[in-house]
Order: C-alpha cells, then sequence, then structure tokens
C-alpha cells in the first residue's frame, strides 16, 4: 500500500493551508506539519496529523527519540536524508538498533 503524505509549509498563509488540505483530502493520506498549524489542518479535515507534539503520529528528530515514543505507543515518524550509500547504511544499522528494544 502507498500513501502520499504532504508537509504543510509554515510559511503559508492560513487560507493556502486550508485550501491545500480541502484541495487534497481525497488522495493525501496524512500533514506533516509544525506543532502552530495542527488544530488548523484538522479543522481544514484533515484525517491524520503527523507532528512532533501532538499529532497522531508523532514526528520525531532522531532515531533515538523513537525509544521515547515506544513508551508511549505512539507511532512515529522520522524524515532521513540520505546522500549516500554510506548514510543509508548507518540508517539501517541505526534504525534496527531502536527497533529492537
Amino acid at each position: 500500500m502507498r500513501e502520499l503524505w504532504i508537509k504543510v509549509n509554515p510559511l503559508q498563509s492560513t487560507n493556502e493551508k486550508k485550501e491545500l488540505v480541502k484541495s487534497t483530502l481525497a488522495f493525501c493520506s496524512a500533514y506533516i506539519v509544525d506543532p502552530i498549524d495542527e488544530m488548523l489542518v484538522k479543522k481544514a479535515g484533515a484525517k491524520t496529523i503527523i507532528s512532533p507534539h501532538n499529532g497522531d503520529i508523532l514526528l520525531v528528530n532522531n532515531i533515538e527519540e523513537i525509544l521515547k515514543a515506544k513508551e508511549h505507543q505512539k507511532i512515529t515518524c522520522i524524515i532521513v536524508t540520505v546522500s549516500s550509500r554510506n548514510d543509508e547504511e548507518k540508517v539501517v544499522i541505526k534504525s534496527r538498533g531502536a527497533l529492537k528494544t
């Protein structure tokens, strides 16, 4: 199954954010937002919010935070930029360690 997640730009106007959500509800599974936009995007109709604070899915900044999130039984998400094969290997090794506990 494939899902489309959209990152909402915090610099957009309130109306632009609302319009983005309303125009993509039919095919977007979740919206990645800054904490300040959680309620706005939810009220615009988003079913799933990804955020570092009160999202349905917890956005973490590093793999170590996954362990904390697991204590609270939260679904987690991390955005990782992979620039090389070496980066990819590091991410795989780190994620395996975080997922074992």
